[in-house]
């Protein structure tokens, strides 16, 4: 069983070309009708996401407040603005609504515990690029924003990165 709608081959072969190891030899999927391509299974194209990923490319997921109409992106991944900057006052932390841990590193700040505890700073900073982006999607679930991604491969990519629950995306009927 596909889903979604027809891709011409070439877009498979693109897709088989970025590691899906569970293609056939001429990258195309016969459906019903005769010469109707139907496009690869979600593994594949979740396979071809993940790539763009690591190549550089910046996969977002965007988050709706139902409430206030306000939206918020996040990215997949690794977040060099928070392994650069969160020693600084806690700024990005505070800008993504991460206020218990802006008042962590502004009390380092402000006491100058970025000086005498360094090596801890490091590794908040470490941690926070590494972990931050993941914490900032599930404050917002926690904030009352969903996903409002249509794409299915990056709702399933979101899922898998972040462990978010069924109920945190907006459904087409809502």
């Amino acid at each position: 069983q596909f889903q979604g709608n027809p891709r011409p081959s070439s877009d498979l072969r693109g897709i088989a070309r970025q590691g899906c190891t569970n293609l056939p030899a001429d990258s195309t999927f016969i459906h019903e009708k005769p010469l109707d391509i139907a496009p690869p299974p979600i593994s594949c194209m979740m396979q071809s996401v993940i790539a763009q990923c690591n190549v550089g490319e910046k996969c977002m997921i965007v988050f709706k407040n139902e409430l206030t109409g306000e939206m918020k992106q996040v990215k997949v991944g690794f977040s060099w603005v928070l392994l650069l900057l969160a020693d600084f006052f806690g700024i990005p932390l505070f800008m993504r609504k991460l206020t218990g841990w802006g008042v962590i590193m502004l009390l380092f700040c402000l006491t100058g515990a970025v000086i005498w505890l360094f090596p801890v700073c490091i590794g908040l900073s470490v941690y926070l690029a590494v972990c931050g982006n993941k914490i900032t999607a599930l404050n917002y679930i926690r904030l009352g924003y969903k996903v409002a991604e249509i794409d299915p491969v990056r709702i399933e990519l979101a899922k898998r990165e972040w462990g978010l629950p069924d109920n945190a995306f907006i459904t087409k009927a809502g």
